[in-house]
């Protein structure tokens, strides 16, 4: 006898079951089959997902890596170019020192400071040939920038080199001795700012017809001691402002001589350049007259 394992019936035929339990059977077997390839192939997906979430957690670390070092990179380039000045960052005008850049001109740039140096005469002798000119002074060690400011003013002041630099502010002055020229063998120049190189001469000659020394409280009294008084485009060192705008300005105070170059010194008139707080040039203004000094 045996019993069939579907049924649970007992057959005297070992091969013998029930028809309908035997259909059974195999649908069970079937479904049991299915249910073992679904589970195989729902294991294998998520064995490729968690290889996947591993392959991701491995590269983040080094994703961050990178990114920290490529930001590092950057802000160490910026930080390096706004203290060289390369780059102007605005915010640094107001809470940072001043950062110069390597085409602003300061003390190394002067080139002959008097006159009584053998090159002076050599630097006379080229008159008004700036190549000449150039050639000496990088032959007697000037600096590029300062050979750079000769050739920028040769063709409206002529041929002059720096002698003189002051300042430490954002924008500066510097005196240049003119060689070739018979009279008048220094000006000034107001540099760094925007334009780059001011001329005080130049701009004073532009602006001569909106000067009015006449209008002046204290002209009366001048000319009353000087009949012959004019003002003469020859102004000595200025004296700087801050004024509480931010501005800064320079006050020239050019002589007022009773006729000619050689005479009398009567008194001076009292021009200010101004420049804002980025160093933008904003123009002159007549202050007024003051008496010569007794």
């Amino acid at each position: 006898m045996k019993i069939c394992p579907i049924c649970k019936k007992e057959y005297e035929d070992s091969k013998a079951y029930c028809k309908d339990d035997g259909a059974k059977l195999m649908q069970q077997d079937q479904y049991q089959h299915n249910r073992d390839d679904e589970t195989t192939q729902n294991v294998l997906l998520e064995i490729a997902e968690l290889h996947k979430k591993e392959q991701r957690n491995r590269l983040k670390p080094i994703w961050v890596t990178v990114f920290i070092l490529c930001f590092c990179a950057v802000v160490a380039v910026v930080v390096i170019y706004a203290a060289t000045g390369i780059i102007n960052l605005g915010i640094w005008k107001i809470s940072m020192p001043i950062f110069k850049s390597e085409n602003t001109i300061d003390h190394a740039d002067i080139f002959i400071k008097g006159s009584d140096s053998t090159v002076w005469e050599k630097l006379r002798n080229c008159g008004e040939n700036s190549e000449c000119v150039a050639m000496l002074m990088r032959e007697n060690g000037a600096t590029e920038r300062s050979i750079a400011f000769t050739r920028k003013i040769f063709n409206d002041r002529g041929s002059g080199f720096i002698s003189d630099f002051r300042g430490n502010g954002k924008v500066n002055i510097v005196a240049a001795d003119f060689p070739g020229r018979a009279n008048t063998n220094s000006e000034f120049f107001m540099v760094n700012g925007s334009p780059s190189i001011v001329s005080v001469i130049g701009v004073y000659k532009q602006n001569i017809n909106n000067i009015n020394i006449r209008m002046d409280a204290n002209y009366p009294a001048i000319a009353q001691k000087c009949p012959q008084v004019e003002l003469w485009a020859d102004p000595g060192w200025p004296h700087e402002e801050n004024l509480s705008n931010g501005y800064q300005r320079f006050v020239f105070g050019f002589p007022l001589l009773n006729g000619c170059h050689a005479c009398e010194v009567c008194g001076a008139a009292e021009v200010a350049f101004d420049f804002d707080k980025t160093g933008k040039f904003q123009g002159i203004s007549f202050i007024g007259l003051s008496p010569a000094r007794k």
